[in-house]
């Protein structure tokens, strides 16, 4: 705990006050005073107790002081220690009828004194002016929530991304990201965060595949980054490999031999003769037979038509596919025309 710092206070004599009394007093302030028999004077001039640039203004130079108040009262250094250890002063006095506070900086005691003696010499002179307050530059304003920029982000981004993209995005968010992130300014966001989201989405009674939440940390970064080329955070802690869970490469099932391929056929067209009336239309046994052997892709699959089968001369003609080189025409053995003559007829 830090120590409570006390102002530090220049004693000043207490018999000082004499002739600075006679300096401020006008000709005559004495006789003025007991004349009047209320221990007040009233003084006239650049002396009167306002500084030079208010006379200049235009406001009346005449101010009432009482014996008590010519005296210039409460003059001291304060001194404090600063964050970065280093001592400032300031300077407290009364002038012009102002209590008045003036900082001098990382300045030694003796400088501050003595600059607390030249201030109240031209008080007493009626030159010395108030310094002129600086404008300070507005404060920054506050960086917006994860939600607040996620959300512009999104209004930003929506249009590029196709509709299954978008489908795809809208749910990580609300679902995944906003839940643990929304209420956090982005700079709030920090690796211990990103690692915490990650435990708590493992630590789900039902929980995320691992390439699932890989896939929400790659949106959350995606955004991260934005904020990053618009100098609103210094670095994305989304990025990096260790914002990462680990995916185990899953066990694959592979057809070994003929025996497995006869059996994985038999037990299709099972299925297709106990469909119900609503499911007979899909015919199991024949698209496994097509994946199997013409070596189709199930989205080369899904996208075929009749007219791009052709039976008679045995081809099969694949015209959507993920990329240009897999459009091609494939012989079809006779086994599986055999499979397909059978739906077709």
């Amino acid at each position: 705990m830090k120590r409570r710092l006390e102002p530090t206070v220049v004693q000043r004599p207490q018999c000082v006050t004499a002739h600075r009394r006679r300096a401020l007093e006008p000709p005559g302030a004495n006789s003025l005073a007991s004349a009047g028999g209320s221990g007040s004077i009233t003084l006239m001039g650049s002396s009167t107790g306002q500084p030079p640039s208010e006379q200049a203004a235009g406001r009346p130079a005449v101010v009432a002081l009482d014996s008590a108040s010519i005296e210039v009262v409460a003059r001291r250094v304060v001194e404090h220690e600063g964050a970065d250890g280093l001592t400032y002063s300031a300077l407290r006095f009364s002038a012009y009828g102002k209590r008045r506070y003036v900082s001098l900086g990382a300045v030694s005691r003796e400088d501050a004194e003595t600059e607390l003696r030249h201030v109240l010499a031209d008080v007493e002179r009626g030159i010395w002016q108030p310094p002129r307050e600086v404008d300070h530059p507005n404060e920054p304003s506050a960086l917006p929530s994860f939600h607040e920029y996620a959300e512009g982000w999104w209004l930003r981004n929506e249009g590029r991304f196709a509709l299954s993209t978008r489908l795809d995005y809208r749910l990580r968010l609300e679902s995944h990201l906003l839940p643990h992130f929304k209420d956090l300014r982005l700079d709030e966001i920090s690796f211990d965060q990103v690692e915490d989201y990650i435990a708590a989405k493992l630590g789900e009674r039902r929980p995320l595949s691992p390439s699932s939440i890989n896939m929400t940390l790659t949106l959350l970064a995606a955004i991260l980054d934005t904020a990053v080329e618009r100098d609103l955070i210094a670095r994305n802690p989304a990025c990096g490999k260790r914002r990462r869970v680990r995916e185990r490469a899953p066990r694959r099932s592979y057809l070994e031999s003929a025996a497995h391929i006869r059996a994985l056929l038999d037990a299709a067209g099972e299925l297709d003769g106990e469909a119900r009336c609503d499911r007979q239309h899909i015919h199991r046994k024949a698209m496994l037979a097509t994946l199997v052997f013409a070596g189709l892709r199930i989205g080369e699959l899904c996208a075929l038509r009749w007219r791009d089968v052709d039976l008679q001369a045995a081809w099969l003609h694949v015209q959507d596919a993920k990329t240009d080189a897999g459009v091609r025409q494939v012989r079809l053995r006779p086994v599986l025309i055999a499979e397909v003559a059978c739906v077709s007829t």
